[in-house]
């Protein structure tokens, strides 16, 4: 049985997380149907800003404007796919 992910709060200012997910992308040398050489890659990672999330998906924005609280370039990860998912601090170093 797959372990149940902790998904951080909403926060505002967002929170800077780490997202490791499988993505459903077809391989770029590949292309056909899922399941003939295509399919789920294995260990895509995002660092960005948790902006969004609903029951299906999670939004991360790579981009964060700290004065008028805007985002940009916005990735939507469906949560299944979604491997782990770290906090990272506010000044920027990774916690171990």
């Amino acid at each position: 049985m797959r372990q149940r992910l902790k998904i951080p709060r909403l926060t505002n200012p967002p929170l800077r997380v780490e997202i490791i997910w499988r993505d459903a992308a077809l391989d770029v040398e590949h292309d056909g149907p899922v399941g003939t050489g295509g399919g789920l890659r294995e260990h895509m990672g995002i660092i960005g800003y948790l902006v969004n999330k609903d029951r299906e998906n999670l939004m991360v924005a790579s981009d964060f404007d700290y004065d008028d609280s805007s985002a940009r370039t916005i990735h939507t990860i469906p949560r299944v796919h979604i491997v782990s998912i770290t906090p990272w601090p506010r000044d920027g170093s990774k916690e171990n």
